[in-house]
């Protein structure tokens, strides 16, 4: 039996574990005050170092464009937000919407429900002069290559720019449903509008933000998917009217809409081969009841691999070697590299040697599957 308040249906949200965060500034410093914003890329930190070093080994040491997935269809699932109070232990005192307190203390109790906003922010939303709460979105995120690695769980993006959350917020109510479409994170510099406490008027600075986009890989797919259900509505979809009614319709004219051909016709004694489909007399015997035999034709053979094969340099560490593997095997990434030995050599793909590890993307690479799917060239 659930506990009220508790464990309840309207008091539990889904939760996946998290792996690690993702941060737009340096460290706190020594004496408590925030660390300097990072301006064009994001730190990665988790509670397991190993974690941190497979991280900064995909995506490099100043990581800046990182291709996602979204665990959730909704935004308000995938992407929380609030204007949150700290005390010196780290917990959070306040968590407030802007107008009403969702989590608070009172003594020794911490209390969650709807309390009205003594700072009267509901006044001025987000700009209430006196209010010392800082706004905090959180993002959750799936990172397919740290998964790929072994490490499930989710990453939280943090940002406190209030135009970071509102970017992010419409964003992914644009793309909803969000689960299974690949997005890309990234930071970009922007003017934006901020007060200037001396003259105590607006002016524009320029300030690094963060963005969430479909990638351009997921969009011209989507491009290409919508052509082909366009395609299939005007030419595979559409009944055929029948000859005798009139509709108006300049058939000649319109792109994939042509009047049907005169019936074929079929010597009774003999069948010939049509546009991949047998006609054959009807004689009752091997037939599908159209009087037609179905036709397959030959499978087309798989390519033959261009790549050529490429020997071991020796000498190199784990990392040496991956990071090579990207100049010389045409990867477009240390990530994919790392992808492809999960899936070759396992969970145990770190363990093996360095020529052990070459050999496996090299003859990933000079596979007839791998260049039927992603063409790769060789460097002169």
């Amino acid at each position: 039996m659930p506990i009220k308040g508790l464990s309840t249906r309207e008091d539990t949200t889904a939760r996946f574990k998290v792996i690690g965060k993702l941060r737009k500034g340096e460290p706190k410093q020594s004496n408590g005050q925030m660390g300097a914003d990072l301006a064009d890329y994001f730190r990665f930190t988790s509670d397991d170092p190993e974690i941190v070093r497979t991280f900064y080994g995909i995506y490099g040491d100043k990581p800046n464009h990182i291709d996602f997935y979204l665990p959730f269809d909704h935004e308000e699932a995938n992407f929380s937000s609030w204007r949150e109070l700290y005390g010196t232990n780290g917990l959070v005192k306040r968590r407030c919407d802007g107008e009403h307190w969702q989590n608070w203390i009172d003594g020794m109790r911490y209390m969650r429900g709807q309390k009205l906003c003594e700072l009267e922010c509901k006044d001025t939303p987000n700009r209430c002069p006196g209010c010392p709460m800082t706004s905090i979105g959180r993002l959750s995120i799936i990172l397919e290559p740290m998964w790929r690695a072994g490490y499930i769980g989710l990453i939280t993006v943090l940002t406190s720019g209030i135009n970071d959350i509102g970017e992010i917020s419409s964003r992914l109510v644009q793309h909803e449903p969000l689960a299974g479409k690949e997005f890309e994170l990234y930071r970009e510099t922007r003017k934006i509008g901020a007060p200037n406490k001396k003259t105590n008027k607006r002016m524009a600075v320029s300030k690094s933000l963060v963005f969430v986009e479909l990638t351009q890989r997921w969009m011209l797919n989507e491009i290409e998917a919508a052509k082909r259900t366009a395609q299939a509505r005007l030419t595979g979809n559409v009944p055929a009217l029948p000859s005798t009614i009139d509709t108006g319709i300049d058939f000649s004219a319109v792109a994939g809409l042509n009047k049907p051909d005169e019936p074929l016709y079929v010597e009774p004694d003999e069948a010939e081969e049509i546009e991949g489909v047998i006609i054959a007399p009807e004689d009752g015997t091997d037939y599908d009841g159209n009087g037609m035999l179905e036709y397959e034709p030959e499978p087309t053979p798989e390519p033959e691999s261009t790549y050529i094969r490429v020997p071991y340099p020796g000498g190199l560490s784990g990392q040496e070697m991956l990071a090579h593997a990207v100049t010389v095997m045409s990867f477009k990434n240390v990530g994919e590299c790392m992808t492809v030995l999960a899936q070759v050599l396992g969970p145990e793909w770190r363990k093996a040697e360095p020529a052990a590890q070459w050999e496996t993307l090299d003859a990933h690479c000079a596979s007839a599957t791998v260049q039927a799917e992603m063409p790769l060239e060789v460097p002169a």
